[in-house]
This record gives C-alpha cells, structure tokens and sequence, in this order.
C-alpha cells in the first residue's frame, strides 16, 4: 500500500505538471481547465482558486449522479483537488513561456504536456486509492448512464468546450482559451494513458489488481 501511495502522490504531481503545460503552450488549455480559465478570467479571479471551486462542484456533482454509490471516503477528493491546484498554480508560474514565444517552443510544450499529463493520469488511476475531481465526475457520468469511463470524460469535455466556447463568444467576442491545444489534449490524452498502460502498467505496484484506464 505505501508504494502505491507513493506512486499515486507522484501521479498526481506529474498530471498537474502536464495540465500547467498545456496552459503554458499558450495554444489551448486541456478541455477540462476551459471553463475555469474563462470565468477567472471575466471575474479576474487567481486561476487555481477558480480550478479548486470546479472541482469541488465535480465532487458535488458525483453525489447527485450515484448517490447511493457515493462513499465517505470519495470525500478525499477535496484534498487532492486543492493539492492539485496549488501545484497547477506553483508550475504555471515557473514555466517561462508566455504568448510572444516562438510557435516551434508552444508546440514542444503542447506535445509535452500531451505526454505529461497522460502518463500523470495513467500512473494516479491505476493505484486504485482516489480519482481526480475530473477523472471522478468522467466516471459518474459513464456509470449512471451506462457509457463507461472513456465516454464519460469525452461527455465531461465537450460539454466544458462548449461552454466555456459560448461564455467566451458573448462576453469577449473571441474563443478564449479554447485553441488547438485544447482539441490536441483532447484526442490524445487518452491515447497516451492507453498506450502506457499497455507497455508499462505491469512494472506498477500490484499493476495486475490496478484498474486501466480506457477511452
């Protein structure tokens, strides 16, 4: 159980490097980042503190869709959540890139934080302690209405895309922080976990009791 804390914690770590790169690439932040960034944006709040209030409304929103399967323990999510955003928040700020970097450098980063993020996610679901706040609402999604945890976080996505797409359009009549990036993380995220728990989910601790992760 210790190793696979351990490799949980640095899961989490790695994802949350992943999610500031994407930022970082200044080409479109990862879908599930969309609408916080906007609103924080519009309502000039910190990034990370406009990320932690999403995620404790994933974890409210994981309750209403599975209440009866909703445990006490489900509630450690508000910890990794915060955990997640102050380190969003720590390597935003040192991560040097800004929008005046070269276009080869922001797609370096993009192609980086691709990786990143989904070996980060591979490593933390497969531990089997908790989920993310976002990797946990794609799973109440896919499990009340019977689509599986891949659909379930495509559904969590789009729907944060759209919205933050719409926000975006009426109050600053641009695509906000919705870009290339944001299509890329989406279309290949999931490819990278899949193909890191094809190759190294094994070398894991107890990988053969770990549940995968599958788009």
């Amino acid at each position: 159980m210790k190793k696979r804390v351990i490799w949980y914690l640095a899961g989490i770590v790695v994802m949350s490097l992943g999610l500031s790169l994407n930022v970082k690439s200044h080409l479109g932040v990862a879908p599930i980042l969309t609408v916080p960034r906007v609103l924080s944006g519009l309502l000039q709040w910190e990034f990370s503190n406009m990320l932690f209030l999403f995620y404790a409304g994933f974890i409210v929103l994981q309750f209403v869709l599975l209440p009866k399967k909703f445990r006490l323990f489900d509630l450690i999510q508000f910890p990794v959540g915060f955990g997640i955003t102050r380190l969003v928040a720590a390597f935003t700020n040192l991560i040097p890139t800004s929008e005046e970097s070269p276009i080869a450098v922001k797609l370096i980063v993009l192609a980086l934080a691709i990786i990143v993020t989904g070996v980060g996610v591979a490593v933390s679901v497969d531990m089997k302690i908790a989920p993310n706040p976002a990797d946990g609402l794609a799973a109440a999604v896919g499990e009340r209405f019977g689509l599986g945890l891949g659909m379930g976080k495509n559904i969590v996505d789009i729907t944060s895309v759209i919205i933050a797409l719409v926000i975006s359009l009426i109050c600053n009549h641009s695509l906000g922080p919705v870009g290339i990036g944001t299509v890329a993380a989406g279309l290949l995220v999931g490819r990278v976990i899949a193909f890191f728990n094809s190759r190294f989910r094994k070398y894991l601790p107890e990988a053969e009791e770990a549940a995968g992760y599958k788009k």
